[in-house]
């Protein structure tokens, strides 16, 4: 971790962060780990939980703009519509389903969804699902 990082990482704890539920910033450092690449940036998973541990994660310069940012299968950090090009989901498909459902919070969870095979899907019935991400929130 260069200097800049160490003091960006530093202040970021300082603001955002309960010291109680992190107990240090030692302990802090050790869960969110290193950042992948030199303009990395600490986001959240999902936006209603808040900083809490396991609910922050490192994203990358170009994802800063990026309304939902994903965790992919290689452990990269990725905007929507980057993993779903990636993966042949439809972006389309996913972005209208958070907005519909009002599920901003939890891209991830999204897009997991429509990764499965559509037959899938279809038997794991929308309604159960979004009836299971509200009550998580």
């Amino acid at each position: 971790m260069t200097n800049k990082q160490a003091i960006y990482t530093k202040s970021f704890y300082t603001k955002n962060c309960d010291k109680k539920q992190f107990g240090s910033f030692e302990k802090f450092l050790k869960q969110i780990g290193e950042p992948p690449k030199k303009k990395s940036r600490l986001t959240r998973r999902c936006i209603k939980k808040g900083f809490v541990p396991g609910n922050i994660m490192w994203a990358d310069s170009v994802n800063k703009t990026s309304k939902y940012l994903i965790t992919t299968m290689e452990g990269n950090t990725a905007s929507l519509k980057a993993a779903c090009e990636q993966d042949g989901v439809g972006y389309s498909n996913v972005a209208n389903f958070i907005k519909r459902y009002e599920l901003s919070s939890c891209p991830q969870s999204v897009f997991n969804f429509y990764k499965m095979d559509k037959n899938m899907r279809t038997n794991f019935r929308k309604r159960a699902f979004i009836k299971q991400l509200t009550e998580m929130l």
